[in-house]
């Protein structure tokens, strides 16, 4: 997949072009409640983006959630949403977690995996950082992998 600039004004209007009506984010919160451990401190929320689910995920899973985002932009406008106390956001690639070890209880990655760059080095990274019986939950879509 081509290279997208998230940190531009792609993050000024990223909001609109992926709204999703908040019906259907709590249908996805509520399938992630199923499978995520409720109140088990932290939960990552990978590429999060503008923050879309990070606020109703905290709510839905009573968790502090902390958000992984490599472009600033994208975690500027995720920072201006009202919803989003506990909040944690942080900078950086899939690739090279700046987590320690066992440090997440879960991880939801929500429209991400497209955008990975090496896929296994990711796939280490989210072992590494998961405790031994957490959980991952991916969405998206992956007509080319």
């Amino acid at each position: 997949m081509a290279h997208v600039d998230y940190s531009g004004p792609m993050a000024q209007v990223y909001d609109r072009g992926r709204q999703l009506p908040d019906a259907s984010v709590r249908v996805w919160v509520a399938a992630a409640t199923r499978y995520l451990p409720i109140g088990a401190d932290p939960i990552l929320n990978l590429g999060a983006g503008t923050g879309r689910f990070s606020g109703p995920l905290a709510e839905g899973l009573e968790a502090n959630i902390v958000g992984l985002e490599p472009a600033a932009g994208m975690r500027a406008r995720a920072a201006t949403r009202p919803t989003l106390s506990g909040l944690t956001l942080v900078g950086g690639r899939a690739e090279a977690l700046p987590f320690g070890d066992k440090t997440f209880r879960g991880i939801w990655a929500s429209q991400v995996i497209h955008h990975l760059v090496d896929l296994e080095a990711c796939a280490r990274e989210l072992r590494r950082i998961l405790v031994d019986d957490g959980r991952i939950l991916i969405r998206g879509l992956y007509e080319d992998l």
